[in-house]
């Protein structure tokens, strides 16, 4: 797999589980559509247009993109297939994006510390705090996201694990992200 495809595939990623609002330079989108169901669950539709910006490729590529299945697997599950999904896409990254991986604990939230094997000296008191995709429930992006960022900016990318829900209630994924970033500026 190339860099290119690697990083237009990342960015397809990306965009598919985007539920922002369009980008500046393309066609507005409607309102939302809100359905709120007799448990209480809330479903939000919204129509995010194929961005202008990307190239010819990327735009048919997001066209014929079709929607996953509703999937009927429990929340382990899904944990597990994309836990195992993530590895084998790093390992990929890896040898597109070369860097240094580790694990570690910051202010008592695990992290994994990607650094680029050459930080440039205006990168180097620099440091991006990542968190990552995946709704607050799996981890979608703790390696995928941050090999190649680290690697193409030549900065420090630390990816912080936080607490996933529905076991950790809000807002322990926000004080998990602020523990790492406050101690991050102290270190």
């Amino acid at each position: 797999m190339s860099r290119h495809h690697f990083l237009g595939v990342l960015l397809l990623q990306v965009a598919s589980v985007t539920i922002g609002g369009a980008l500046p330079n393309s066609d507005p989108s409607p309102a939302p559509s809100v359905v709120i169901a007799p448990n209480g669950t809330v479903q939000v539709t919204r129509m995010v247009p194929v961005p202008s910006t990307i190239s010819t490729a990327a735009q048919e590529k997001l066209v014929n993109t079709k929607p996953a299945p509703q999937s009927h697997q429990t929340l382990q599950e899904h944990r597990t297939d994309t836990d195992k999904w993530q590895v084998e896409r790093a390992q990929e990254s890896l040898e597109l994006y070369p860097v240094k991986l580790a694990t570690d604990v910051i202010a008592g939230v695990p992290v994994r510390v990607v650094t680029p094997r050459e930080i440039t000296p205006e990168n180097a008191a620099r440091v991006l705090i990542n968190l990552h995709g995946g709704g607050f429930r799996v981890d979608a992006g703790s390696l995928t996201e941050t090999i190649p960022i680290a690697n193409l900016t030549g900065t420090k990318v630390i990816s912080v694990l936080y607490r996933p829900t529905p076991e950790n209630r809000f807002p322990a994924a926000v004080d998990d992200a602020v523990a790492v970033y406050q101690e991050s500026r102290r270190g």
